[in-house]
């Protein structure tokens, strides 16, 4: 039997515990990820001036994220989960009308990414081109959209909301497009955009013309 004393547990530092500390640490990096990022973006913003901005030794960062990359590719992560759990809340809270049930998908996309811009540049724009394995991630998101989108249909097919078809690749085309829409719209200088309402409604027409061409 191991008589060995166990090592001593680690202190707390300033009241917190060490588990604690390091989630309000992460918390304070992603915030500060956010804020630069989103406003100033990934390729002008260095691990130095995401510190600064969150108040955290750079030692500190490389303890809990192993590159400024794998920071975005956690802030990115944060922000899709978010969308495809309001997505999937939305369209179930209006599943009983085909035009209320399309245009609230669309807006639980369209909605966080602009009224939070930085959001939206960060999911949308800052992400492209930082890496490989960063674009294979970005093109799993959008196919799992997609998924989310063929799993949506099939629920108001069986619900006679719309009548059955092969889906074929409409899923993937649709969650494509709303990306491109975004990014156009992120793109177009504020004086020229067009309101979110019109633009979720403009979505929204397209994918019932899809859906229901009839």
């Amino acid at each position: 039997m191991d008589v060995r004393p166990s090592p001593p547990a680690p202190r707390p530092w300033r009241g917190l515990a060490p588990a604690k500390r390091d989630e309000q640490r992460r918390r304070r990096l992603l915030d500060a990820a956010l804020e630069l990022f989103g406003n100033q973006g990934f390729a002008r913003t260095t691990v130095a001036g995401v510190c600064s901005e969150a108040n955290v030794a750079t030692r500190s960062f490389y303890e809990l994220f192993g590159s400024r990359e794998e920071l975005l590719l956690a802030l990115y992560e944060e922000i899709i989960t978010e969308l495809a759990e309001g997505m999937t809340l939305a369209m179930a809270e209006h599943s009983g009308d085909l035009r209320h049930w399309v245009r609230a998908g669309v807006a639980a996309v369209i909605q966080p990414l602009t009224a939070d811009e930085r959001k939206g540049r960060v999911a949308e724009l800052e992400v492209i081109g930082v890496s490989p394995p960063l674009e294979r991630r970005r093109r799993e998101v959008v196919r799992a959209f997609a998924a989310m989108i063929d799993q949506e249909i099939d629920r108001a097919m069986a619900a006679g909301l719309l009548d059955p078809f092969d889906k074929g690749m409409l899923s993937l085309v649709m969650s494509g497009g709303v990306t491109e829409a975004l990014i156009d719209h992120l793109q177009t200088p504020k004086r020229r955009r067009r309101p979110v309402p019109e633009l979720v409604d403009a979505i929204t027409a397209v994918w019932l013309r899809a859906l229901a061409p009839r």
